[in-house]
């Protein structure tokens, strides 16, 4: 049962007892009854320039030893090699991102993809990379397009985080990315395939909001980076609720689940509750009128007792024919 669900049993349907119930697991959640607000994504645009980029340093421990890059991107221009996303630290490409198919890299390994896969230009696409047990794979709009091993174990932290261009000191117009970029997101696992099949279903779909437990770096987050150079939001017609309203991810579920069993419970208590008291209330009837036969016989055995004792009861002697006894006795002295 989904949060909604929740907010508008206790708000206007529930019966007292479950309401009561109810609100309190809404309570325990944290949800009021006013409806969550939407918010809208937006999706980046890159110029196409040298500094039309996004650069900063984030905390990649979460993705040591595995990893799940997503992303949807558009291309607008097209250049040589155009970099999307670039992860670079201690002199080794960790995540090697391209709009095109040529280079794809996950700690120093590359999974050449032409002839895979045609990216378009001026329409949207996605696009996921996946990697762990050393195995890299590559999706295209929901599709395994090409896999390969790797043989070095760890993705190194303190490296730089470049969008649009290259982390590292190489400058080449060849590498400058001219397109849109939305809902970039990294998660801490290998996602399935099933998982990829529905991000790449619908631009606006909200698996990655259900992933939200695994999508460690997220795309809100990239928006609030500093920007150099031509490097602006658009607008687009995908909205989601935000985390705090949403309350979807898999601990948030299990919550929910729980308070339901406990719900489903009590509902089922209370209604064992409301047999054994109608049954009870049954009995007590029957006892009443039991009770009230019993007083009626005692009152009709009082009565035919009565009856009969007026019967039986000896009658009395006349006082004056003792008087007279008396007299005779006197004479015959």
């Amino acid at each position: 049962m989904s949060v909604t669900q929740w907010r508008n049993i206790a708000c206007w349907r529930s019966p007292p007892l479950q309401m009561i119930l109810v609100v309190v697991a809404v309570l325990i959640l944290g949800v009021g009854c006013s409806p969550a607000q939407q918010q809208t994504y937006s999706a980046l645009q890159f110029g196409g320039g040298q500094d039309d980029k996004i650069q900063w340093y984030p905390d990649m421990s979460p993705f040591a030893t595995q990893m799940s890059l997503c992303t949807w991107i558009k291309m607008r221009s097209v250049t040589s090699q155009p970099v999307v996303l670039h992860y670079f630290v201690a002199s080794q490409h960790n995540i090697y991102l391209e709009a095109d198919k040529d280079w794809n890299e996950v700690v120093e390994t590359n999974l050449n993809l032409d002839g895979k896969f045609k990216a378009p230009v001026n329409e949207w696409y996605h696009f996921c990379l996946t990697w762990g047990e050393y195995i890299l794979r590559a999706y295209f709009n929901g599709q395994e397009v090409g896999s390969t091993s790797t043989n070095v174990r760890l993705i190194g932290t303190g490296g730089k985080m470049s969008m649009g261009n290259r982390a590292d000191a190489v400058v080449d117009s060849k590498f400058t990315f001219g397109g849109d970029v939305f809902k970039m997101n990294i998660f801490n696992r290998v996602l399935t395939s099933t998982e990829i099949r529905a991000m790449a279903s619908d631009r606006c779909s909200e698996e990655e909001e259900k992933l939200n437990s695994n999508r460690l770096l997220k795309w809100e987050d990239i928006l609030s980076q500093q920007r150099t150079g031509n490097v602006v939001e658009i607008p687009t017609t995908c909205s989601v609720v935000p985390d705090i309203n949403l309350n979807v991810n898999s601990d948030i579920e299990e919550r929910l689940r729980r308070i339901e069993e406990r719900l489903n419970t009590a509902e089922q208590e209370l209604k064992d509750t409301q047999e054994e008291l109608q049954s009870t209330k049954q009995e007590l009837t029957e006892t009443n009128t039991s009770l009230t036969n019993t007083q009626e016989e005692l009152q009709s055995n009082k009565q035919e007792l009565k009856e009969l004792c007026n019967t039986c009861r000896p009658r009395r002697k006349r006082k004056g024919n003792k008087r007279k006894n008396k007299k005779d006795l006197s004479v015959i002295v």
